[in-house]
């Protein structure tokens, strides 16, 4: 646990540490608007609040003239709607000046200068600190993936971040954790291992965690993944957050050298093939199925690595094996078996499971879900993995319950289609963390879809939807009977998180306009 934090006392210090973290989030916040938010003690005062729809949470910032003054920084999931009063998950209370233990936080600073703001975990409980606050906190300390640390005079906070770019994505982090914790939407990470793939895994003692991991490899074989955070968190801050595979923070890989273990593990938990190292050459993809020829060379200056992989031979445990074609990508290659151990030699294959898909695909189905809900709509890899086919199934299931199970351009309820407006094949490229974003879907029928593709019908940024004029002059009955159905406008939800973004709208006018050489207006 690391001791090397100081708390920032200093009135003027801490001003400024708080009007760094205001600016960092005004900077980054989707829209900005005023409410009254409501404390206990009849307690109110109006707040600016910021809403971050990439990640779905808000944040709000004030100082409240009371007895005694805080920096009240207030965060929660549900997005605000005008003239109602906001529910808000938990606070990160800062002191004006000195520091006050019963206060949700503080700004700290490392040996290098680097300031921090970091957390206590009284997070409360659903109403308050009254009724579950003992539980809930007790609950946060241990699922929590955020380090512990002990500042200087010894007490333990939780380093939520830097006062820097990565602050948002942070806090939308632990906004999360305290959401799941104080309101159950993950249940609990509720484990029926008799009908989990794997299950028999726990039966050789190896432990829930390490086991619900591996299935997550099962989730992500085939996917070229970019986003570094999903193998190992936020590096140096946290680990990756609990979620509805696995039910305590963890790492896939460190990304640091070839063979992970656990810290407390006897077991080799992944292994990553690097082209550019010496052990990259031994991954072997020419008989179309790959094959790993691994050699530590010295068997003294890799026991620990060698120990831990043979453990996993002895007992037939499967390891995760990532293949790292190019800096920056890590290609999920899913699970290896250890088919052979000559001293520092193993030999690796992939792993065979009976029923392997119908498994995986109940695991994927339910890992999708949880993902979209955090407002993680990426997609990497090829589409026929179960887990893009599952996350499709989502986003088609979104834009169902969007538009009312009716085509938002005819509204005709038969054959419908998760159409994407920037196509799928473009946004997993250029885009690929909104690639599965339902803001970049709309509901149509198989007609108006394939319409919608080719350009004869557009949808505009003002969500009018206008009509080529090659189906408009059109004499046959059938197009004029058709067309005669045709919205002017889509339907558009109030308050949805998925109504169709204009830069979206705007790349698909683009796309269109340079393929076919149409107008677009």
């Amino acid at each position: 646990m690391n001791s090397d934090f100081v708390v920032i006392e200093r009135k003027g210090d801490i001003l400024r540490a708080q009007e760094d973290m205001v600016e960092l989030m005004r900077d980054h916040a989707t829209e900005t608007e005023s409410f009254t938010l409501y404390f206990p003690n009849s307690i109110n005062g109006e707040f600016e609040i910021f809403w971050f729809e990439e990640f779905d949470f808000w944040y709000g910032y004030n100082i409240l003239e009371e007895k005694n003054k805080k920096h009240r920084n207030v965060f929660g999931k549900q997005k605000l709607i005008k003239k109602e009063s906001p529910p808000f998950d938990f606070e990160v209370n800062i002191p004006i000046c000195d520091y006050n233990g019963r206060l949700g936080g503080v700004f700290v600073k490392d040996h290098e200068g680097n300031t921090f703001v970091a957390y206590n975990g009284r997070i409360g409980g659903r109403q308050d600190y009254g009724l579950d606050s003992k539980e809930n906190e007790n609950e946060f300390r241990k699922r929590t993936s955020f380090q512990l640390i002990k500042e200087k005079k010894g007490r333990d906070l939780f380093l939520i971040s830097k006062l820097d770019e990565t602050i948002v994505k942070n806090f939308a982090i632990l906004t999360n954790e305290i959401h799941l914790i104080k309101f159950g939407t993950i249940d609990n990470q509720k484990d029926d291992s008799k009908n989990i793939v794997l299950n028999d895994l726990e039966n050789k003692e190896i432990s829930q965690t390490h086991t619900q991991i591996l299935r997550k490899f099962l989730i992500y074989e085939g996917q070229s993944i970019t986003d570094s955070t999903k193998l190992r968190g936020v590096k140096g801050v946290s680990k990756i957050p609990a979620d509805s595979i696995v039910s305590e923070p963890h790492y896939m890989h460190n990304l640091v050298r070839g063979v992970y273990k656990p810290e407390g593990d006897d077991y080799a938990l992944s292994i990553q093939m690097n082209p550019q190292s010496i052990w990259g050459s031994e991954i072997n993809f020419e008989t179309g199925e790959w094959k790993i020829n691994y050699d530590f060379g010295d068997e003294e200056k890799y026991s620990s690595d060698i120990t831990s992989l043979r453990k996993c031979f002895d007992s037939d445990v499967p390891i995760g094996v990532i293949y790292k074609p190019e800096k920056g990508v890590n290609t999920i290659l899913g699970l290896g078996k250890i088919s052979s151990n000559d001293g520092a030699k193993f030999t690796i294959i992939p792993y065979e499971i009976k029923d392997k898909i119908s498994q995986v695909e109940n695991l994927s189905s339910t890992y999708a879900n949880d993902e979209i809900s955090r407002g993680d709509y990426s997609a990497q890899g090829k589409e026929s993995t179960v887990y893009v086919r599952a996350k499709q199934g989502k986003f088609k299931e979104i834009l169902l319950q969007e538009y009312e199970g009716k085509c938002a351009f005819c509204e005709f309820n038969e054959y419908l289609i998760g159409a994407h407006i920037v196509p799928y094949n473009i946004m997993r490229k250029e885009n690929p963390k909104n690639a599965m974003n339902p803001a970049d879907g709309i509901l149509l029928c198989k007609l108006c879809d394939i319409a919608f593709e080719n350009g004869d019908i557009l949808l505009q940024k003002n969500y009018e939807v206008t009509i080529s004029p090659k189906l408009t002059k059109s004499e046959n009955s059938s197009v004029t009977s058709w067309l005669s159905k045709i919205n002017q406008n889509i339907p558009i939800k109030s308050n949805s998180n998925f109504t169709p973004k204009a830069e979206f709208i705007q790349k698909k006018l683009d796309i269109i306009k340079k393929k076919y050489g149409i107008s677009t207006k």
